[in-house]
């Protein structure tokens, strides 16, 4: 026997002993065991056993050492056979191992403790008095070794499911805690958030933190809110990926770590950060650099575990806002985009002292901005809006600024001066322009930029047409322009300031309007010294400045605050005598310069419009030829007297029985003169206005804002209406009334007004009513048929005998033979059945009594 024989049977005889001694006693357990025999002697198993032989894991098994194996007992499996059959189809030996450590539960303290395995999710074990979880499912039967297997088996009564992914984890830790949207949305905003968080710990952010370190706007820029930062132009891209990618790495520490750890723990997150890590001493919660302990802890996720804070003060460290992130935060990336296809990116990116003013998302999508458009949304400066419009002054509030917009740079049009926009405040909020309202009051503020966000697309300013708001009633002077082809002023490298008749500037002068378009001349006159070649506003207070104005003419302006008054500001200019009042800040801004709404009409100095030309421009020229018959009072129509006029139409004075021969023409002229101290009631109609004849006349509106006259005291029957007005001067003291006929003198009192009428009238009178009578009765004699044609005739009598005076048409002179009618048509003149040798002139009758108190006899002049 050779010596190798020896050695094995030595090693032999042990075995066959052991192997007899079983055979002696089978029941007794066997001295080398696996834990795959553990398994197969429990039957409670069964299940896992079957898996782990189908799927061909028994020699891995049997070959691995220092290592402890999650068994799923059968009532895991019991619920639905699809779990089973789902377990076989997912199944893999390593996520129920855990290698180089046997774990012994009894011999746990008690406690959180992070197990890491690799590259698997780690495990978590908890271990409370004698119960025991992994993953928090229970350990329901521990400890089972085998004796020939450095391992254990721990029982568990689920099955160990891998962990989810990192997105799904925090989408079911949010709908538990409803605080982990921000740094869900920011987080799964990422495409390649796995490469950050591989075998790492990660620190979230809960809703609080996030908002405790940025505000609303800065978060939607971060998390992509709008989802337009894919889209956007590269530099923008490059800055919102890196403040990103600085975010999360400031989150993320290589490594999992978790549960009890030793004290004072030194890790470094991805931006090399020195973090202090501690855990509580059961390990159940951690702090990071002394923060208040997670209130979300120890979370596995698929490759990694995570801790939820409330505190971290870290989260901005390395980001850095500007305008330019806060406008991609406002969801206002096109306007972005704009400015960096100008060259403009200068305003969001610099610390100057800036205002925008952004238009809403809905309306900077393609709005194909110009550069001056761009630039008028800038202001270099900030404005305040609720600290400038609280400023008191002259004890009313601010309503209106003017500010200079960033657009400098129009040479040709303004002279290389700032376009201005106004902001108003109203009720119902702050608008640029009148146009454009502004959403957020209290501005969004970074840095030295602050932005408002207004409801539209801030439009420059349009050509004078356009820009003229409608409220302000400018269109008779916009049509005056047009005649003059004044609308588009020719560029003068300075800009244009128009004092513009506008509001009720027109309101009083209907007659002035007819006359300048009739009188090309006098037009141009008005409207050129009304327009200055220059920039003129109206809070350049204590200016005074010569400019030339459009007629050519060099003119001194001055601009005065006035005190006490209710934000007026006066403007001086020395070709017109009165003082033009405009409301401060009530400046129009168009394309080539300013405008100045003004509520009255301001002729300039040598620009005269008499009595005389606004009476010609009614057509009524019969008028001239009565004042003509007395010669003080035709100086009235030369000016030589202030006094205004009411003229009839020139339709009216024939039907009105007015002529040169009236008796009582100068009565009737000044009924019609109003002295200039009586013209602003009339004016106004307010009051009782005096006239030159001593009467006084009462005014009246309807409805329609239509103007009626009458006598003070008479009947409302009987008036006129003022057609049309026009004043000489702005003073309004001498002025031409146009009126539908004239004022009848028959509307006066009967007991203060009478005809004196001379004696041989009265005679001769008496002879025509007794000729008339004897015709009458002659006529319905002699035929019957004549009946109809003699009652014709005498209401055709009656007709002649009304007074001229009176405002309804009548039948001149008719005259009747005594024995025989004659025909109308061929009677002789009135005067022509008079001698020659008559010492006074024959006048028409007048009938002055009426028919119900019988037929009285009439005087004739």
């Amino acid at each position: 026997m050779n010596i190798q024989s020896i050695i094995c049977t030595f090693w032999l005889l042990p075995i066959l002993g052991l192997v007899q001694a079983f055979q002696q006693n089978p029941k007794d357990d066997f001295p080398f065991s696996t834990v795959i025999d553990i398994l197969s002697e429990n039957v409670e198993f069964s299940t896992f056993l079957r898996v782990i032989q189908k799927t061909g894991h028994v020699q891995y098994l049997n070959e691995l050492q220092n290592f402890t194996l999650f068994a799923p007992v059968n009532s895991a499996f019991a619920k639905d056979d699809r779990i089973t059959q789902q377990f076989e189809e997912h199944f893999h030996i390593e996520n129920f191992l855990m290698h180089n450590r046997v774990l012994e539960v009894k011999e746990l303290k008690n406690g959180t403790y992070l197990e890491k395995r690799a590259a698997k999710a780690p495990l978590l074990l908890k271990k409370y008095e004698r119960h025991c979880f992994v993953n928090d499912i229970a350990i329901v039967d521990p400890d089972l070794q085998p004796s020939f297997q450095n391992a254990s088996v721990q029982g568990i009564n689920n099955i160990l499911l891998i962990p989810p992914k990192i997105n799904e984890l925090l989408v079911q830790l949010n709908k538990e805690t409803q605080d982990l949207n921000v740094f869900n949305d920011f987080l799964t905003s990422f495409s390649n958030y796995n490469a950050y968080t591989n075998l790492s710990t990660i620190l979230i952010p809960l809703d609080v933190n996030f908002r405790e370190s940025f505000n609303t706007i800065e978060i939607n820029y971060l998390t992509d809110k709008y989802k337009k930062m894919g889209k956007s132009n590269a530099i923008s891209q490059d800055k919102w990926i890196a403040d990103r990618t600085s975010l999360i790495q400031e989150l993320v520490i290589d490594e999992v770590h978790g549960g009890i750890l030793p004290n004072e723990l030194i890790l470094k997150n991805k931006n090399n950060r020195h973090l202090l890590i501690k855990s509580n001493t059961e390990g159940t919660a951690l702090s990071v650099n002394e923060s208040d302990f997670s209130c979300i802890s120890n979370k596995i996720f698929e490759i990694g575990i995570a801790h939820g804070f409330s505190d971290l003060d870290f989260l901005r460290t390395h980001i850095h806002f500007d305008a330019e992130k806060y406008l991609h935060g406002l969801n206002c990336s096109e306007f972005v985009k704009e400015l960096y296809f100008r060259d403009l990116e200068k305003f969001i990116q610099n610390d100057k002292k800036t205002t925008i003013f952004v238009p809403q998302a809905s309306f900077n999508e393609d709005r194909g901005y110009t550069k001056p458009s761009l630039l008028y949304h800038f202001v270099e400066d900030r404005i305040d809006l609720e600290e400038e419009f609280s400023l008191l002054r002259q004890n009313q509030y601010v309503t209106t600024q003017i500010y200079d917009s960033a657009f400098c740079s129009s040479a040709k049009r303004l002279g290389g001066h700032c376009q201005k926009f106004k902001i108003t405040r109203s009720n119902k909020g702050y608008y640029i322009n009148g146009r454009f309202k502004i959403l957020n009051t209290k501005p969004y503020e970074i840095g030295n930029t602050y932005i408002y966000s207004i409801d539209d697309d801030l439009q420059l300013p349009g050509d004078l047409v356009l820009s003229l708001p409608p409220q302000d009633h400018c269109s008779i002077s916009l049509m005056l322009l047009k005649d003059l082809d004044l609308l588009d002023l020719p560029s003068n490298h300075k800009g244009y300031t128009i004092l513009l008749p506008c509001m009720n500037s027109w309101s009083n002068n209907d007659l002035t309007i007819d006359y300048l378009r009739s009188n090309e001349t006098a037009l141009n006159f008005l409207m050129k010294n009304l327009i200055f070649e220059d920039l003129i506003y109206s809070n350049n207070y204590s200016i005074s400045t010569t400019v030339k104005n459009l007629y050519g003419n060099s003119v001194s302006i001055e601009i005065e605050e006035v005190m006490g008054s209710q934000n007026l500001t006066k403007i001086s200019v020395s070709n017109i005598n009165e003082s033009i009042f405009v409301e401060e800040n009530s400046d129009v801004f168009f394309n080539q310069g300013v405008v100045h709404p003004i509520n009255q009409l301001n002729l300039p100095v040598g620009l005269e419009i008499s009595l005389k030309e606004l009476i010609e421009t009614t057509g009524t020229k019969e008028i001239f030829e009565f004042f003509n018959l007395f010669h003080d009072l035709s100086s009235i129509i030369r000016n030589k007297e202030e006094y205004s006029i009411l003229v009839p139409t020139a339709s009216s004075i024939p039907l009105s029985g007015i002529t040169v021969n009236s008796t009582d023409l100068r009565i009737f002229l000044e009924l019609h003169l109003i002295p200039a101290n009586q013209t602003q009631n009339l004016l106004d109609c307010n009051g009782v206005i005096n006239t030159k004849s001593g009467k006084q006349l009462a005014c009246r509106k309807d409805y329609l804002n239509n103007v009626f006259i009458s006598i003070e005291d008479d009947d409302w029957g009987k008036e006129v209406r003022i057609l049309k007005r026009g004043c000489t001067s702005s003073s309004n003291r001498s002025c031409v009334f146009l009126i539908d006929k004239p004022i009848s003198l028959s509307w006066l009192d009967s007991e203060k007004y009478h005809l004196h009428l001379p004696g041989i009238a009265v005679g001769f009178g008496m002879i025509i009513g007794v000729t008339l009578a004897i015709s009458l009765l002659f006529c319905i004699i002699i035929t019957r048929g004549g009946k109809v044609k003699h009652n014709s005739d005498e209401r055709r009598v009656e007709q002649a005998t009304t007074p001229l005076i009176q405002s309804s048409p009548i039948i001149r002179n008719p005259s009747y033979s005594a024995t025989a009618h004659v025909s109308p048509l061929s009677q002789p003149s009135f005067e022509g059945s008079y001698s020659g040798n008559a010492t006074q002139r024959p006048r028409d009758i007048r009938k002055l009594g009426s028919e119900q108190s019988g037929n009285r006899s009439v005087s004739h002049s």
